[in-house]
């Protein structure tokens, strides 16, 4: 067992940053609630093929991002897509018409036709209803289905909160019911089709997640512990995490090599993980664990500049580096890049981050809120009427220009686009002889190869369908969006 104890350094209250040629992302394209002045946050965050950002949450009052205005007693849940340049391509409201958020969706999934996926929480005592369609009072979760274009195809009630949803790669749903069972879901329909056992503690539901691995296996995260299954959620293996009161464990991810990635916090006593003891308290633990057993890999404790940190969700870059976000810096609300060796690349600070989702390299999709008037790269954002509440934002956190930038931003043409095979670019000459990258939207390098000169072509032919991010290392160069039919 390798239990890695480097830490994270503070300077005064800002995280150092140790530069190894990677630029700090900014936050960009911002999208928070202008009105109302009762809490509103964004629970979960995904991304399309087309790099277009969908997110999930709960109001109290009226909502809106920008685009649609959404009044008070509309229903309390929302979800909502936005383009690469930040544009609202739509949103909806769904619910009940309370108004003291017992109605809210907390987890947004997208299969490979861009379908979306949403899940959450009922109030017992009120029907809810989704675009003309209502569930009767009596249920306490749903998930429901909307086409690419934002069209219901179906909602269906379930008699325990919903409190994460995920879909694998045949475009399948299974999502974590209660605190005890997890389910997969017919995508026609959103009929049970198959179920296992779960079993947790109920502290921080919000962050009972699962993912799924390149295998199609589930990987659950239930509070005390992680369990994975196969696709018929017959369990693998089950690794504990005892806790003292007042601890919390948080989001789970996996990575391309199958590695599960977790984090917990505790204000005092003992966190047992898997038979090893921890006590270095208060602060934040990051753990990894093996796909194949889940026998623990690695376990961090990080103490920047010797102050409590509470890392809340870790996700690998696809390169070995991980984006760790949470609060560090006296519970200042960061995200920060390290490397395997946990030495800090950069950091970002931030609002309240809910849930992130990464696009391509250095590229994340944030949501979450924020809870004062606040100042993200030189631009303030007001909480709307003076409220006193939690407002909902979400953001591209992204290095140079979003990763799926619009094609008149770049420097390098690319022709034709959309393609289905060979496209013919034109290079700016400081290009030549940099080595280029094809990434997807999980930031996995597709192709790579070096610039021979200002013109050349490119075959994508042997690429899956989708969004990619072609990218010159090292030139100056913005990436450009290409799209594989």
């Amino acid at each position: 067992m390798n239990h890695i104890t480097r830490s994270l350094f503070l300077i005064g209250t800002t995280l150092a940053i140790s530069i190894t040629g990677a630029q700090t992302p900014t936050h960009q394209h911002v999208q928070h609630n202008t009105v109302g002045s009762s809490q509103s946050e964004v629970n979960g965050v995904a991304h399309d093929s087309q790099g277009n950002m969908i997110v999930c949450g709960g109001r109290m009052d009226a909502l809106d991002f920008g685009g649609t205005a959404h009044e008070a007693g509309t229903g309390g849940i929302f979800v909502a897509k936005f383009g690469p340049g930040g544009s609202e391509i739509w949103s909806k409201i769904a619910g009940s018409a309370e108004t003291m958020g017992n109605h809210k969706a907390m987890s947004v999934a997208v299969d490979g036709s861009d379908n979306v996926y949403v899940a959450g929480w009922l109030f017992v005592a009120q029907a809810a209803t989704f675009d003309g369609t209502t569930l009767p009072a009596g249920s306490l979760g749903f998930v429901a289905k909307y086409s690419a274009s934002g069209t219901l195809t179906w909602v269906k009630e379930f008699s325990a909160n919903v409190n994460a949803i995920a879909v694998d790669g045949n475009g399948v749903p299974f999502i974590n019911l209660g605190d005890q069972t997890i389910l997969k879901l017919d995508p026609a329909n959103g009929s049970e089709t198959a179920s296992g056992a779960g079993g947790g503690d109920l502290m921080n539901v919000l962050y009972h997640n699962i993912v799924v691995d390149g295998s199609n296996n589930i990987i659950a995260q239930w509070g005390n512990k992680i369990r994975k299954y196969d696709n018929a959620l017959n369990e693998i293996w089950s690794t504990p995490l005892v806790k003292a009161f007042g601890a919390e464990s948080f989001r789970i991810s996996v990575d391309n090599n199958g590695l599960v990635w977790a984090s917990f916090y505790a204000v005092f006593g003992t966190v047992t993980l898997a038979g090893t003891d921890y006590t270095t308290f208060p602060n934040g633990y990051i753990y990894h664990l093996d796909g194949a057993d889940g026998g623990v890999m690695g376990c961090v404790v990080l103490t920047p500049g010797g102050t409590a940190s509470k890392p809340q969700e870790v996700i690998n870059d696809g390169s070995s580096n991980l984006y760790v976000s949470g609060t560090f810096a006296f519970n200042a609300p960061y995200i920060v890049k390290v490397d395997p060796s946990f030495t800090t690349i950069w950091s970002v600070p931030t609002f309240n981050v809910e849930d992130m989702d990464v696009q391509g390299l250095d590229c994340l999709l944030i949501g979450g809120s924020h809870a004062a008037d606040i100042t993200l790269d030189g631009t303030t954002y007001t909480r709307p009427n003076g409220s006193g509440q939690d407002n909902a934002m979400a953001a591209y956190l992204c290095a140079g220009g979003v990763g799926m930038d619009e094609q008149g931003a770049v420097d390098v043409t690319v022709f034709p686009n959309p393609t289905d095979g060979l496209i013919a670019l034109q290079i700016p000459a400081q290009a030549i002889g940099s080595n280029y990258q094809v990434v997807d939207l999980t930031g996995s390098e597709a192709l790579t190869g070096r610039v021979t000169g200002r013109s050349m072509d490119l075959d994508l032919s042997s690429l899956a369908g989708g969004c990619y991010v072609l990218k010159i290392v090292g030139a100056g160069i913005a990436p450009v969006r290409v799209v594989k039919q």
